[in-house]
């Protein structure tokens, strides 16, 4: 399994094909984390920065975000680099709903509406997360009533598929 770094624009820039550890945790409903272990490569810290993000060859639909790099020395060993970071979903988390939305339906369309109001296509393009789509979406039955304002995106996405 490679590991494969893209920059904040989604282009790839590097391939790792050896870690001493990988740790790769996704979640049903929760943003998943990760942490890489693996010996020190003056070049690898031309890309292993904050805000890249990486993926794994066998996984390429899920993305992780890097958020924090620790060098360590062993004597024995060398050095080592730990990269941690939480999956792509952080993203939302970057947002707020904005404007006092209320919304009646059934539980994913009303995600969708607020990822799309608040990250998609929000009123003001510099709330907009480029490269963001939304996808297709399983049937739901149940129809219920959400309203938020001024709460983080991803809480409230996640507050309400937890609850259905």
């Amino acid at each position: 399994m490679d590991i494969i770094i893209l920059n904040t624009n989604f282009e790839q820039i590097a391939v790792i094909d050896f870690c001493a550890s990988v740790i790769w945790t996704e979640r049903y409903c929760d943003n998943g984390d990760f942490e890489l272990y693996l010996p020190v490569d003056p070049e690898s810290l031309d890309y292993l920065k904050a805000n890249n993000l990486i993926m794994r060859s066998d996984k390429p639909e899920s993305l992780m975000v890097i958020k924090s790099l620790t060098l360590s020395t062993d004597s024995e060993g060398g050095d080592y680099l730990t990269v941690t970071g939480v999956g792509i979903a952080e993203y939302l988390g970057r947002r707020i709903v904005w404007e006092q939305t209320t919304l009646i339906g059934k539980p994913v369309e009303i995600c969708r509406e607020l990822v799309n109001l608040n990250a998609v296509n929000p009123s003001d393009d510099l709330r907009k997360i480029p490269m963001l789509e939304l996808g297709s979406y399983p049937e739901q039955t149940d129809e219920v009533t959400k309203q938020s304002t001024g709460t983080n995106l991803l809480d409230a996405v996640k507050e309400l598929l937890e609850a259905y």
